[in-house]
């Protein structure tokens, strides 16, 4: 999901409600296939926080739509504490986008987000999994 939501978003600055609903529902069914239905309401608060917390900063500028129902989407798999690691690592990704791109003398602040927030999710996955393990 991440990945088409990077590649629809760099290619034509959006990302589909139909990829973050069936992200979302996917993420409601790991819940509750993993942990029974206590799972659910943990997938319906996160995916609803991040929604408000989403709309909130595409109403100040902040975000893209599409950003913050991507957000959204992840917490239905993250519950509502996994996010802001992923937020603050995607700002890092991003920074470093602008800093690449401003030294090759391309001044645009408009990036994408999506593909940032798709390797911010990735590094802090394989963060768990090399901290569950002992290393790699």
């Amino acid at each position: 999901m991440l990945l088409i939501a990077s590649i629809t978003d760099w290619r034509k600055g959006l990302i589909p409600n139909s990829l973050v609903l069936v992200g979302a529902v996917l993420g409601f069914a790991e819940h509750i296939a993993f942990q029974g239905e206590r799972g659910l309401p943990i997938s319906l608060i996160g995916g609803a926080v991040w929604l408000v917390i989403g709309r909130l900063l595409w109403m100040t500028g902040k975000f893209g739509g599409g950003d913050g129902k991507l957000f959204a989407m992840i917490s239905t798999y993250t519950g509502v504490t996994g996010v802001p690691d992923i937020l603050m690592t995607a700002l890092v990704v991003q920074v470093i986008v602008f800093l690449i791109e401003f030294a090759r003398g391309r001044m645009s602040l408009h990036k994408p987000f999506a593909p940032a927030i798709a390797v911010g999710s990735l590094a802090l996955l394989l963060w768990q999994i090399v901290s569950m393990k002992g290393g790699l």
